[in-house]
């Protein structure tokens, strides 16, 4: 098992979490700020087995 953490733009936090979640991924999502212009973020904290870690490594860095 491994905990995959992604720090992403909130603007497109929901799209990747319907994503990950219609291919049976599950992650507890944080709201956070940070950044030079304190822009608002979305921590995910993704847990998937080892076999899988790939497969949504490949959603995370997709470009929307």
């Amino acid at each position: 098992m491994k905990l995959i953490i992604s720090i992403v733009n909130s603007d497109d936090a929901r799209g990747l979490l319907d994503q990950l979640v219609t291919r049976g991924f599950r992650a507890t999502v944080i709201s956070t700020t940070g950044g030079f212009l304190r822009e608002g973020n979305t921590t995910m904290f993704i847990g998937t087995e080892d076999e899988k870690v790939e497969i949504c490594k490949r959603y995370l860095i997709r470009k929307q």
